[in-house]
């Protein structure tokens, strides 16, 4: 099941001003690179640990209702469905909130059909969930191991911006900030 950010953060999981502090960059003029490696660092620590740190606006996608009825969103934590839709013959119709149950708490969230939903086209990618997901609007409610992990990992790469021997994979630091994060599934 394929997932897209439809509406991308609008704020930095760790502050620029708190970057530069823990870089020790007074220069102004690296602000734009050290922006970009927040938000390099972020999307990296994101996918190590299926989280999505900023609150921003995504989508499942489906080709047909699981065999159980019930949709697992991979992304945590989800903080709202916004919409689910099916695409039928005639066009996408909307999901009424009375045909299916979400269960926002679990990790991963679920969402379950407890009704009858219309019919999908056939094609793929005939089922979409729109659905909210992150701590929350800015760095503040960003927990702090996590900003952490971003700040050690924007200064991996700022260290070795220009080429240098980097080590592969997260530094040792920053695996085991996130280690308790990681969705572990069996």
């Amino acid at each position: 099941m394929p997932i897209e950010n439809i509406s991308p953060p609008g704020g930095l999981a760790v502050s620029l001003a708190r970057a530069k502090e823990h870089l020790r960059a007074d220069d102004a003029a690296d602000d734009a690179l050290i922006t970009d490696m927040i938000v390099a660092a972020t999307r990296r620590i994101e996918r190590a640990t299926g989280l999505a740190l900023i609150t921003s606006q995504w989508q499942l996608l489906s080709d047909a209702l699981p065999a159980d009825c019930t949709f697992r969103i991979p992304l945590a934590p989800v903080t709202g469905i916004d919409e689910v839709a099916v695409r039928t013959a005639s066009g996408w119709q909307v999901v009424p909130a009375t045909h299916w149950q979400a269960d926002l708490a679990s990790r991963p969230a679920r969402l379950r059909a407890t009704k009858e939903w219309p019919a999908p086209d056939g094609g793929l990618n005939a089922l979409r969930i729109t659905f909210t997901a992150g701590f929350g609007a800015d760095d503040t409610a960003v927990p702090e191991e996590l900003k952490m992990a971003v700040l050690i990992l924007a200064a991996h790469t700022y260290e070795f911006r220009e080429g240098g021997v980097a080590k592969t994979g997260l530094p040792p630091e920053v695996r085991a900030l996130i280690e308790p994060w990681r969705n572990i599934t069996l």
